[in-house]
């Protein structure tokens, strides 16, 4: 008798998971074609419509840099003069400063304060220190839309994918060109994705790399390749945030031509009538 019960109650749970994972199969199912048939053909609009605004060549944003990247290296101004000036006059400035020895603790270490490590009493700290560069807000600005808009094609791009998968047939032997339609397109969809966080990785590179070259400036200003070298960063930089736009849109242009193209084979790779789990409504 009790283990009819447990029977019972095992198969009763069992009933309530398998009702659970179709509503969760069925929602992602209802995504992936509201995607497919909506969202992809809006992204390829919207993504136009960013490309249209650029220009080839962000000849004014190089230009607005050149002038912050020419200052850095100006002669340091008294520390006093120096809180009194606005953000805005920082830019390219720096400040005398003053610093002590290193204070040595109750235990012996040594205090960890910037403005006490690796200068003795009255030695001046070198003017770089403090001198205020800014980024290249053009390119700033564009960065943070384009690194929107991968993060939005990445969860896109794993709906897509989760739903093709979930409408693999069972392996069989024979009768698997439909499948094979639906491999290559999730290899497609992967190969976006890689595509995607190979961008994401581009941004941080680009700012360590600019900042080590703005670090240089500030060593040797009157070492001129150094401010080139930073104004030809920028200047490749946009390109290629520009072209990333380009790629963004042209594979979500690709994606829905090869999906809305194969989708009967998507759907039913076999050919066979749709049952309760694959059906798309």
């Amino acid at each position: 008798m009790e283990k009819k019960t447990a029977a019972t109650s095992q198969a009763k749970q069992a009933k309530k998971v398998r009702k659970a994972y179709t509503r969760i199969t069925t929602d992602v199912k209802r995504r992936a074609m509201n995607l497919i048939h909506i969202r992809l053909p809006e992204k390829v609009l919207e993504m136009q419509k960013i490309i249209t605004g650029l220009p080839l060549i962000d000849s004014a944003s190089i230009k607005a840099i050149e002038s912050e990247i020419d200052a850095i290296g100006a002669s340091p101004v008294d520390s006093k003069e120096f809180s009194r000036l606005d953000p805005s006059q920082r830019v390219g400035r720096s400040a005398k400063v003053a610093v002590g020895k290193k204070r040595k603790l109750d235990d012996g270490a040594s205090s960890a304060s910037e403005s006490s490590i690796d200068y003795r009493e009255g030695e001046e700290r070198p003017s770089f220190m403090d001198t205020h560069v800014a980024s290249n807000k053009k390119i700033v600005e564009l960065t943070n839309t384009i690194k929107k808009e991968v993060i939005e094609m990445i969860e896109t791009m794993g709906v897509i994918k989760l739903y093709i998968q979930l409408n693999i047939p069972q392996i069989e032997d024979g009768n698997n060109f439909g499948v094979e339609i639906q491999e290559e397109t999730v290899g497609e969809i992967t190969k976006v994705e890689d595509m995607a966080f190979a961008m994401l990785d581009g941004v941080n590179k680009y700012f360590i790399l600019r900042g080590k070259l703005v670090s240089k400036v500030l060593r040797f200003p009157k070492i001129k390749d150094y401010k080139e070298s930073i104004r030809e960063l920028d200047g490749k930089r946009y390109l290629r945030l520009k072209m990333a736009c380009v790629d963004i849109r042209n594979s979500y242009m690709t994606l829905h031509d090869i999906i809305t193209k194969n989708e009967e084979k998507i759907r039913k790779p076999r050919g066979e009538s749709e049952d309760a789990m694959t059906a798309m409504y």
